[in-house]
């Protein structure tokens, strides 16, 4: 039986499937956006927070932690340039057979030359010692149009030999035998990393394969 999409906000609620590629690499139809904008400092934010799927981080300087936790869609806590931001999403594969019930697509918007890093990270309950993927989502903003990339192994799963034995472990968001999930989100000078939240499957590669390829086919059939 396929997956069932947790609902999303009623702001963003997502009433159909994405079909065809909209152009610019992310599957068509209704989502729920997040952007990272990089700022100054928190002098250049609105002043004004209660609106808007958005995160604020610095533009330059120390990595942002993003806390994660599961639920709805919805930004909890929107001020990252004090280090901390928090981010709500649904736990995107239950029972880790490596396909997800969402999937998510970045780009790199803004002035050229910016870039980012993303890695997905999380505590090991047993030994408290924090657990960072093997694999991070790079966007650089370079001239010309920007497209979209699936980001889902990404930021859903932690790959990590989480047990020290050698062998590279899969977890996803909320799964068992991690806790405290985050997004370590290093900013160089890019001004919008946009992500796009889409009620369709992806299946992730196993966790020996981490640079492995994505099966998204299911986010971009008529």
């Amino acid at each position: 039986m396929k997956k069932l999409f947790l609902a999303a906000t009623a702001a963003a609620s997502m009433l159909a499937t994405p079909a065809m590629a909209a152009g610019n690499g992310a599957p068509s139809g209704s989502h729920y956006s997040l952007n990272i904008i990089g700022v100054g400092d928190k002098n250049h934010m609105p002043q004004n927070l209660d609106s808007g799927n958005v995160i604020f981080v610095k533009l330059w300087g120390n990595d942002t932690k993003i806390l994660l936790s599961e639920g709805d869609f919805k930004v909890l806590d929107k001020n990252g340039t004090d280090g901390e931001a928090s981010f709500q999403l649904p736990n995107p594969d239950a029972d880790n057979d490596g396909t997800t019930t969402y999937s998510v697509f970045a780009r790199a918007l803004g002035m050229p030359g910016g870039s980012s890093t993303t890695t997905t990270c999380a505590t090991d309950p047993i030994g408290g010692d924090i657990e960072c993927s093997v694999i991070s989502l790079d966007l650089t903003r370079s001239k010309g149009k920007s497209t979209f990339i699936n980001a889902s192994k990404f930021l859903l799963y932690v790959y990590a030999d989480i047990d020290e034995d050698g062998t590279l472990e899969r977890v996803p968001l909320f799964g068992d035998g991690l806790e405290d999930f985050y997004w370590d989100y290093d900013n160089r000078g890019l001004k919008l990393a946009q992500l796009r939240f889409y009620p369709c499957e992806t299946t992730v590669p196993d966790a020996d394969n981490p640079g492995g390829e994505q099966d998204d086919s299911h986010c971009f059939t008529n």
